[in-house]
């Protein structure tokens, strides 16, 4: 006979854990948690726990971005408190604190399928032909091919470093900072020395 794992009201451990996400996932709190604190009063607070983070990820994600942070943190309460060895047990605080706010979240599995489609479904979507002239701004100073178009400090602050997406209460402040460091790395574009590092190496060799 195999060995299977089992909580303590003697549910198949397998079974338990899906039970819990999909409670999660539906906002179905009662459900919900039963099933997380059937997990953790069985011994497996460490794999609830792991569960909920990726949860955070999987079913919650864009629609509640700072949820991630929050989850981690009240995990590492939880750790503080453990080491305590308090005989009252407030690691367990957290512990619900963490799971309510995951079930009452708003949901988005965005994440998730974006996830597959761009790893595990790779090849049926269209490869970004980096050939077309709208993506010209992609050669730039850090790039040989850029170099070797003579592009420079001018190139990089008109393309390549544009950005999208301000808030509209940074606008002003973004490129009045922008058009001052412009200008002074303008006034040295023919040295090298004086040129906007890049932090990461990818010029090609």
């Amino acid at each position: 006979m195999s060995y299977q794992l089992k909580t303590q009201s003697g549910i198949n451990f397998f079974t338990c854990s899906s039970a819990f996400q999909k409670f999660v996932r539906r906002g179905m709190e009662h459900e919900a948690l039963w099933f997380g604190t059937e997990l953790y009063i069985s011994g497996y607070e460490e794999y609830v726990w792991f569960r909920m983070r990726v949860m955070v990820c999987e079913d919650v994600g864009l629609a509640n971005p700072q949820l991630t942070a929050r989850i981690q943190s009240l995990y590492q309460v939880y750790l503080d408190f453990k080491k305590k060895k308090n005989k009252h047990g407030p690691e367990r605080l957290p512990f619900v604190n963490a799971l309510l706010l995951l079930v009452r979240s708003e949901k988005s599995r965005i994440v998730d399928n974006i996830l597959c489609e761009y790893i595990f479904l790779r090849e049926t979507i269209e490869v970004p032909n980096l050939d077309k002239p709208e993506y010209d701004f992609v050669w730039d100073m850090h790039t040989l091919k850029g170099k070797k178009m003579g592009r420079g400090n001018d190139h990089f602050y008109e393309e390549a470093g544009k950005i999208t997406n301000e808030p509209d209460w940074l606008l002003d402040e973004e490129y009045e900072i922008r058009d001052r460091v412009w200008k002074k790395y303008s006034k040295n574009d023919s040295n090298e020395n004086f040129q906007i590092p890049n932090l990461f190496d990818d010029t090609e060799n």
